[in-house]
């Protein structure tokens, strides 16, 4: 019990609020400032999984995957004029001097063979100081699979300089620095150059853009979320200092949750940057019950104190079980296998329990420190009143609509698109869609080939079958370039047959393609490998098929259609897995969504058991599953309707927002059984009282989250865009189904009861 006093002293006042705002203060700093925002895209991957080492393996045989591309257009449209391809030169050769440059690709440098006599030799397909025929330099390019669709685009009219970088993408020094000296290099030829148009891509540029989002939904998103709370919570609680209090303890939750992220060395991500928002949700969710319930009793003409111990007996067991589904709801997360999805899940069900103890044990004593003056105790709004008034209408119109929305539920389906995260006002996005349309592919999917038995990476029958597998692939509509060993050798074949390109073919003979291995690696100038594709011993190749814009299924789809085509195709010994980052994310949206269905049916079934226990009723317990349930079924729905595809963002909404709508639920649960139990009164005086005591709680809540998560609407991260909409959709729904369909059959149901018991 509190004790009563009349009025506080200086000494009380630094106990209950000062000293323990220091001490939290003192544990969160540290924690607040060992938080970085990522620069590593890899972070959606769990880095012990077997396909991502496999990854990791194949970079380190051949060459990294960690790149930065300076993509160069012209005004008139040609690159093959002798201003631009200097540039490009010029660009090349500078890129050599650069921290953590180990390669640079462009089509100034590609090594292009010619034949002399019984050998060859390698040169530079642009010299400046050479005289160039450029007809017959674009007419030699637009013959050469290995630059068109990777270097130069089709049409002739854009070029990438790609340089391949030795850095820890994790590492935000090396990504600062590589992205420092890259952007002040293009903003010097676009400041020199009038007529080329110059942006970057690649993996290190995603990472940052990456990095940028979280930034940015961190400084934007959150401050706007804070306002319209603040300015929500004062029109319905009318009162500052109960405003104060709601905020304070919503600021010392969050401070104390993401201190322990970062000492944990928790990676921000924007993902995790929805755990403040959560956090709102969670303390709300709590703050206002208690709040309200002291408001109530103070109006009613309550001391302070025994106001604030009366609204501590009331919501006390259901501030507990809610944080209690809460924290199931969030812990649901850990299903998922994204890294980024597990630490939102953790943080934000270690905030949850922070956000009871606080409201518990420091929130009353910090209400009893506050002025506060008795108002007038307003009713419910007339709409909540009308429901139990005409419960079947209520009930009628609710469940029809409820039933057809979740017919739509259909139209939903398990998808992603990794390159659609940015919107168009993100220059990542806008630079990526041109390079789609314009160079060719924005996804890869590699393949690691070995040798076997006899059959060596020289031999006729391994590059026969490496050479139909691209010819294959090339009539896949989803298929933009292929790279691969036998390119290599079908060039030198060509070259050796005087250019003859019937001769672009791989010979039959294992001793002639052994030579004519050695001889264009003899030839190639110092520095120059073939470890793009080719391993240091010889034994295996890197088979590459960059893809164009496509979903995560069209992705599964083509791996899958290949693996059959390799199956049937090639010798048993020389199929392979597919080897790549885009997969394994197509991969981890599927298996993400299809777990947390599961995990968020567990975790319904869980609560329902609870509940059942907790209520001592298995009619209440199973019906507030049902309500429960039906808000994200019918957001679903709605979802269906409007966008359909359920990737990483969408599939954990339902175990977001789960402890949350179990909220309002329990509440409206709690006061009902409350009113019968304890006051005596009848189904329908206590279905009145429920509302009247805790129909402002869930107004006032609903409002604040579905408004705060609706901000997230507009964020410019398409993952946090969905999730916005769809939590607030979800909460909104709750509210309506908690009001105007469950309650009113609750009480329906309990006046059925009173009259069995009055006829026996």
């Amino acid at each position: 019990m509190l004790k009563t006093k009349s009025e506080y002293s200086t000494k009380r006042l630094l106990l209950n609020l000062i000293v323990p705002s220091l001490l939290f203060l003192a544990f969160s700093i540290p924690g607040l400032t060992s938080l970085k925002p990522t620069v590593d895209a890899r972070i959606f991957y769990d880095r012990e999984s077997t396909e991502f080492n496999k990854v990791e393996d194949l970079e380190a045989e051949f060459t990294t995957n960690n790149t930065i591309s300076f993509i160069i257009t012209t005004v008139q449209g040609d690159i093959f004029d002798k201003t631009t391809l200097d540039i490009v030169h010029a660009l090349s050769e500078e890129l050599w001097s650069k921290g953590r440059v180990k390669k640079v690709d462009s089509v100034t440098n590609f090594k292009r063979t010619l034949a002399e006599d019984d050998s060859i030799s390698t040169d530079t397909l642009y010299n400046p100081d050479t005289l160039v025929d450029f007809n017959e330099l674009k007419e030699y390019v637009r013959s050469e699979t290995r630059l068109i669709h990777q270097i130069v685009g089709k049409d002739l009219d854009i070029t990438a300089v790609i340089a391949t970088l030795d850095m820890d993408n994790s590492n935000r020094d090396h990504v600062t620095e590589v992205i420092s000296w890259a952007e002040l290099m293009a903003e010097e030829i676009s400041t020199k150059h009038a007529n080329i148009d110059i942006f970057l891509a690649g993996p290190v540029v995603y990472s940052q853009a990456l990095t940028n989002a979280t930034s940015t939904e961190f400084s934007t998103k959150i401050p706007i979320i804070f306002l319209f709370m603040v300015i929500i919570l004062f029109v319905i609680l009318r009162s500052i200092t109960l405003v104060i209090a709601t905020v304070y303890i919503i600021f010392v939750t969050n401070a104390i949750t993401m201190a322990i992220a970062g000492w944990l060395n928790v990676p921000l991500t924007p993902i995790s940057a929805f755990v403040p928002i959560a956090l709102f949700a969670i303390v709300l969710a709590d703050a206002v019950h208690l709040i309200t319930g002291y408001i109530y009793h103070v109006n009613k003409g309550d001391l302070k104190t025994i106001a604030i111990q009366k609204s501590l007996d009331e919501n006390f067991k259901p501030m507990f079980i809610t944080s209690l589904t809460t924290t199931i709801g969030f812990l649901c997360l850990n299903l998922s296998e994204s890294p980024p999805f597990q630490h939102l899940g953790n943080l934000a069900a270690v905030g949850s329990i922070i956000a009871f103890l606080l409201t518990v044990l420091w929130l009353p004593r910090w209400i009893l420190l506050l002025p506060i003056k008795a108002t007038e105790n307003k009713k419910p709004f007339t709409p909540f009143l009308w429901a139990l008034k005409k419960p079947v209408l209520s009930i009628t119109i609710v469940a029809i609509s409820v039933l057809l929305l979740t017919s739509q539920l259909h139209k939903n389906y398990l998808d992603d698109k990794a390159d659609s995260f940015f919107d168009d006002t993100w220059e990542i996005k806008r630079n990526g869609k041109i390079m789609n349309d314009k160079l060719g592919g924005v996804h890869r999917i590699e393949y690691r080939v070995s040798g076997f038995d006899n059959v060596t990476i020289t031999d006729p029958i391994y590059l026969t079958a490496l050479s139909d597998f691209g010819a294959w692939a090339l009539t896949q509509p989803i298929v933009a370039h292929v790279t691969s060993f036998d390119q290599v050798i079908k060039t030198v074949s060509q070259q050796m047959n005087n250019g003859d390109r019937a001769e672009y073919r791989i010979p039959n003979n294992k001793e002639l393609i052994s030579q004519f291995l050695l001889l264009y690696e003899l030839s190639l100038p110092y520095g120059a490998t073939l470890d793009y594709v080719l391993n240091f011993d010889k034994t295996a190749t890197r088979l590459k098929v960059v893809l164009y814009s496509a979903s995560s299924q069209e992705m599964l789809d083509f791996e899958q259609n290949a693996k059959s085509w390799m199956q049937t195709n090639w010798p048993a010994k020389m199929v392979v897995d597919a080897i790549s980052l885009e997969t394994i994310f197509s991969r981890l949206n599927i298996n993400n969504s299809k777990s947390m269905i599961i995990s968020t049916t567990l975790g319904f079934i869980l609560i329902a058991v609870l509940l059942c226990f907790i209520l001592k009723s298995w009619k209440l317990g199973l019906l507030s599953m049902v309500s429960n349930a039906l808000p994200a079924l019918t957001a679903f729905g709605v979802w269906g309707i409007k966008d359909g595809q359920i990737g990483l963002a969408v599939s954990v909404v339902s175990a977001l927002t789960l402890g949350i709508v179990v909220d309002d639920t329990i509440h409206l649960l709690s006061k009902y059984q409350r009113a019968k139990t304890d006051l005596g009164y009848n189904s329908r005086k206590a279905a009145q009282y429920a509302l009247e005591t805790t129909g402002k709680a869930l107004l006032t809540t609903t409002v604040v989250l579905v408004v705060c998560f609706g901000v997230l609407v507009f964020s410019h991260f398409k993952p946090n865009a969905d999730l916005g909409f769809l939590c607030a959709l979800t909460l909104g729904i709750a509210l309506v189904i908690d009001l105007f369909l469950f309650l009113p059959l609750v009480m329906i149901l309990g006046e059925i009861g009173e009259r069995s018991k009055r006829v026996a």
